[in-house]
């Protein structure tokens, strides 16, 4: 209870026990909430509800028994009466009250007498002036240690920056200090708190205005480095006082932190960016601070990234990035962040290009394995040449979800550029090398001994699910091995896949039986596949292939069909089979037609790989292959001196990238070899185009091409683990997720995560983030404000500190999703937030 409200308590108390009865009149209804501290076993409370009678009829049954003679045994009896009292011969009480005693002293009176030793007179006098304090306003003043004032006790605070920033974020704040009459006051904390002049302020309006511009200029010239021309922010009355100018920064970045508050900073910002034309300001990137206090600013340091890369300064370049990726206004605006994530993946992909690059130009002649071990792995500090295409893979995928044009344009198309030039030269040189030495490849395991080496070996232990990918690049394999996380005996080895690098080639020699031989023939027009007599040209024929092998121990799924079964479907349907092969669908039809869709199919099967793998596990499957049919080569559009006649003769069949007949011409464009040659059993002829050239074909893909001999087309992935079904939801530690809408219209979004560890839990945990349609994976994480490996979409929380994650959806229109943040070891769903999503077409 506050000084105030006792002291009034005392005051009627006193009174009661020398009358025994006391009438007070309060018509403000002050002190309405004290009553409740007063009536009790000795003291009888009886209130005014309308009627002057029936309160004299309740209260004489009690006055009738009270005795002059003996006060104190008598009970106390209170009448209370919020409003005036009544005139003379009009007053119906005038006989209990002239027993007993009136009590009718007003609030500023009574708090006048409480306050005289607190505050000074003035001072109180001015706080008492008006009508605008209540019982319970007076009371905080009391208890108020600093100076005292109407402000401090209305915002419950005595920090200026507090108090201006739930005045500028909050509406309400502005009708309060109009009900309490304190503008004056509030305009003259704020002069002295920030050094804002007040010459021409008037009303609220103009005073909010006049404060964030305050506030944002003072912060933003402060964190400029030295040297920067702020000439056209000569007249701007920067505060005079050092502590003034803490104000202000400690203002802006509250209103930074505070999640109601960044709406409003966000308006505020832009607003006096644009009135002070600050984008027309000409400033050296280099020289802005370490904190965007406006737009523009972050937008600018982004564009300076450009000047760096060419002039050569890559590290500040790196630097600049990790800096401003988890910037306050990436934090905000997920299109921001996914324009820094894009720089990031620019600039990783130029780091690549010149070393891998570099090395290329470095290289002796080397053999057809050497440049492949080069490729798949690290060799004497260097190699691992995979990654100049994971990298370009990787951006394009998120250029291509993106909802504004990247930023750095021609910064892209220079990397662009010397990414298909590296690619170019990489490919000549192998194509070199295959013609100097043939195809020999004695250290790398083929193909075709894939199900007898990994598969077999594995179905004398029990269940073994064997993923048959279409086109799966080396690349992707060491991607989806780091997203597995902790599995078990994890191994990831490169194999060599079998030429012509195409789908009814490759899916074939991924079957039993396909070690003692492939042959490669002629059918109806067509180039066909045989193992021993049976040919396999197409997936019924494999189907049945498979089935004749294995019998009902067999059993055989779609990736859809794995992600869209319920759990106990699935279950049956695996019981007691020994091999479970699971398909993905034909991505060269829509690679050859549409680019958009194929840089999204080809990723995105990556994240259904992984949810169908724990989803095995869970339905009692322990052991797994992933492999593929082929590789490809992607993302540079067919020029004039990229096309090549086909070699004529007899033509079988033509792709892009290779042609298989009889007979035709020689060129210095194109390797040619026998079936024999490339360890195949048949009479055909095949012919590939060197580097990175394509036969000259009505139809067909524009920049999307496999069959050929390069290493991207050529090097495909084998990942054999063991995977325990997971365990249930983790008990303890907590997982909160918020996308904090009611409804998503952009395909880009940001959600909110927490992690709240148990006792002795760890300070750091692995997640992923994906949005999921029914059973479908839609979306996935874009970037995050910390922690985020765009290698591989896995995000590591920190203990009690909130993660910003950039979600992008890569499909749909609309419909129901759910937001799910995931372990990423095992894939247990932590933390999920159901939300409608509609886009605009």
């Amino acid at each position: 209870m506050g000084p105030i409200s006792q002291y009034i308590l005392n005051r009627v108390n006193r009174l009661l026990d020398e009358h025994r009865v006391v009438v007070w009149y309060d018509p403000g209804r002050k002190f309405d909430s004290l009553l409740e501290h007063l009536a009790g076993d000795e003291t009888r409370v009886i209130r005014f509800t309308g009627s002057y009678y029936r309160l004299l009829a309740e209260a004489e049954e009690l006055f009738d028994r009270y005795d002059q003679t003996n006060l104190p045994a008598m009970p106390r009896l209170l009448l209370y009466i919020p409003a005036t009292p009544l005139d003379g011969h009009m007053d119906v009480l005038m006989e209990i009250s002239m027993a007993g005693e009136v009590f009718k002293e007003s609030l500023p009176t009574l708090a006048r007498l409480a306050l005289r030793d607190r505050i000074p007179r003035a001072r109180l006098e001015q706080l008492l002036s008006g009508d605008q304090l209540t019982l319970a306003d007076l009371d905080r003043l009391a208890e108020d240690q600093g100076p005292g004032g109407l402000v401090p006790l209305l915002f419950n605070t005595a920090a200026a920056h507090e108090i201006a920033v739930k005045y500028l974020c909050e509406p309400e704040w502005a009708e309060r200090v109009k009900e309490k009459g304190c503008f004056a006051e509030l305009a003259a904390l704020f002069r002295d708190s920030f050094g804002l002049p007040l010459e021409g302020v008037s009303g609220h309006e103009a005073l909010k205005k006049a404060l964030a511009r305050q506030i944002l200029l003072t912060e933003f010239i402060d964190d400029m480095g030295e040297g920067a021309d702020l000439s056209s922010l000569t007249h701007f009355p920067f505060p005079s006082k050092r502590d003034q100018v803490e104000c202000c920064r400690r203002a802006a970045e509250l209103m930074r932190q505070l999640n109601y508050a960044v709406p409003a900073y966000m308006e505020l910002a832009r607003q006096v960016e644009k009135d002070y034309r600050l984008r027309e300001i000409k400033l050296d990137p280099q020289g802005l601070g370490r904190v965007d206090t406006f737009p523009f600013e972050e937008e600018t340091l982004l564009i300076a990234l450009e000047k760096l890369l060419l002039n050569g300064q890559e590290d500040l370049a790196r630097e600049l990035i990790e800096q401003r990726r988890s910037s306050f206004w990436t934090r905000v605006d997920p299109r921001r962040a996914v324009q820094w994530q894009a720089a990031g993946m620019v600039l990783e992909l130029y780091r690549e290009v010149q070393r891998i690059g570099g090395e290329i130009a470095r290289q002796p002649r080397l053999s057809p394995e050497a440049w492949l071990q080069m490729y798949t792995g690290p060799v004497n500090g260097g190699g691992e040449w995979y990654r100049l295409d994971m990298c370009y893979r990787q951006l394009e995928r998120l250029l291509i979800n993106m909802e504004e044009d990247f930023a750095l344009a021609d910064l892209l198309d220079q990397v662009r550029r010397a990414y298909f030039q590296t690619l170019r030269r990489l490919n000549e040189n192998f194509s070199r090398s295959l013609q100097e030495y043939g195809f020999t490849f004695t250290g790398f395991t083929l193909q075709s001994d894939i199900y007898d080496r990994y598969v077999v070996p594995l179905l004398e232990q029990g269940p073994v699910a064997y993923f048959l990918v279409d086109a799966l690049r080396f690349e992707m394999g060491v991607e989806l091995a780091r997203m597995l996380g902790q599995v078990r005996r994890l191994e990831l080895f490169p194999v060599l896949a079998t030429p012509p690098t195409i789908t009814k080639v490759g899916m074939a020699a991924l079957l039993p039986g396909a070690s003692r031989g492939l042959t490669l023939l002629a059918h109806n027009g067509e180039l066909a596949v045989n193992i021993g007599d049976v040919m396999l040209d197409s997936i019924t024929a494999r189907q049945k292939y498979l089935q004749h092998h294995l019998g009902h121990s067999l059993a055989e799924f779609t990736l859809a069909e794995i992600s869209s079964k319920g759990s106990r479907s699935l279950f049956r349907a695996v019981a007691g089979k020994s091999l479970v092969v699971v398909r993905t669908r034909d991505i060269d039809s829509i690679g050859e037609e549409d680019l958009y869709q194929a840089h999204r199919e080809m990723t995105g099967v990556l994240g259904l790989i992984h949810r169908a793998v724990r989803r095995l596990a869970r339905a009692g499957v322990r052991r797994f292959v992933i492999t593929a049919d082929h590789g490809y080569l992607l993302g540079e559009r067919i020029t004039e001196d990229m096309k090549i006649d086909p070699p004529g003769g007899q033509t079988v069949e033509l792709h892009r990238r290779c042609w298989a007949g009889y007979g035709g011409s020689a060129s210095s464009s194109y390797l040619r070899f026998t079936a024999a040659g490339l360890g195949l059993g048949g009479d055909l002829e095949l012919a590939f185009p060197v580097g990175t050239g394509v036969f000259k074909k009505a139809g067909g893909g524009t920049a999307y091409f496999h069959g050929g001999l390069s290493p991207a087309e050529l090097v495909i992935p084998v990942l054999s683990f063991e995977l325990d079904p997971p365990a249930g939801k983790v008990t303890g530690d907590q997982f909160i997720l918020d996308a904090g809408k009611t409804e998503i219209n952009n395909r880009i979004f940001t959600v909110r995560v927490n992690y709240m560890p148990a006792l002795f839990a760890a300070e750091k945990y692995r997640v992923r983030c994906v949005v999921v349609a029914g059973e479908r994976e839609i979306g996935v994480a874009a970037t995050a404000v910390y922690g985020y490996d765009s290698q591989t979409g896995v995000i590591e929380l920190e203990a009690k500190r909130e993660n910003h994650i950039t979600m992008m959806i890569n499909e749909g229109d609309g419909g129901t999703m759910k937001v799910q943040l995931l372990d990423a070891a095992t894939g247990v769903v932590l933390a999920e937030q159901e939300i409608p999503y509609r886009f605009s077409i």
